[in-house]
């Protein structure tokens, strides 16, 4: 089974091109940036607040790096539900970190929030493949079960 995601490009600043493309989580429509360089895919801590996916209080002492530095403000949970076109994965295991400044960045050029980032843990498990031609996210699974997929949970440290 295959699933094709339309990607919507965006341009940040000349010649630097972000790629956004439509999700849900427990049911509420989600913005993702496509991150090849991301190992994880990640939430925006405030955007599942406001969904009531976390309490405002949740968050844990781990701390996450990446190309800005440590991010404390972390926490991870368990997303009920994540579709990603015709797939839906349950009961995936998730970090949820501060996107503000990723969010910051996009308001300056006029781009709509985003409120995760599809990284490569979810990348690889579809054997994912991007059409730059077409500005397609081609996503695969040979699984029947493909809207009640389920992982096992990864360590975090």
């Amino acid at each position: 089974m295959k699933s094709v995601i339309k990607l919507e490009p965006v341009e940040v600043e000349e010649q630097n091109l972000h790629l956004i493309l439509n999700a849900q989580v427990n049911g509420k429509d989600v913005r993702l940036v496509l991150d090849t360089g991301a190992s994880r895919t990640c939430f925006d801590y405030d955007y599942f607040v406001e969904i009531g996916a976390i309490g405002e209080d949740d968050h844990s002492d781990i701390e996450l790096s990446g190309l800005g530095g440590l991010v404390s403000k972390n926490t991870i949970t368990t997303v009920d539900s994540l579709t990603l076109g015709d797939f839906t994965l349950r009961d995936y295991f998730s970090v949820v970190t501060c996107l503000s400044a990723v969010n910051e960045v996009y308001s300056r050029v006029g781009v709509e929030e985003i409120h995760g980032i599809l990284g490569g843990d979810l990348l690889k498990v579809f054997g994912a493949v991007i059409r730059y031609d077409r500005f397609e996210l081609i996503l695969k699974t040979r699984r029947k079960d493909y809207q009640n997929i389920r992982l096992k949970h990864p360590k975090i440290s």
